[in-house]
């Protein structure tokens, strides 16, 4: 169980941690699609008001990944909170950033 948490609370300080470069940073880079777009997708992509919402999108999953199963055990659910914690929430955050990722510039 405990490795568990250390796991989950590892890939949260990991997303914080890249929406964080992301946005406050500038390391547009890190945005898959991003270094195969040229200049004139890279003018109709408006990639800052993208790094935002990726910051809060990332922080959003990050927070969820680290604090939600801590609180779940704290609260006597340690099973739900683990199916939570290990199934669901890496497939949602998985789906929603690939979705927010693929920028194309279409």
């Amino acid at each position: 169980m405990l490795l568990l948490f250390l796991i989950n609370v590892t890939v949260g300080i990991l997303l914080i941690w890249s929406g964080y470069l992301i946005y406050n940073k500038k390391k547009y880079h890190l945005i898959a699609g991003y270094n195969d777009m040229n200049a004139d997708q890279r003018k109709r992509v408006d990639i800052k008001r993208q790094s935002k919402a990726l910051k809060i999108v990332l922080y959003f999953i990050g927070i969820s990944i680290a604090i939600i199963p801590a609180t779940l055990q704290l609260l006597g659910y340690s099973n739900w909170g683990w199916v939570y914690a290990v199934i669901i929430l890496p497939a949602a955050a998985y789906y929603i950033i690939i979705s927010i990722l693929s920028i194309s510039g279409k």
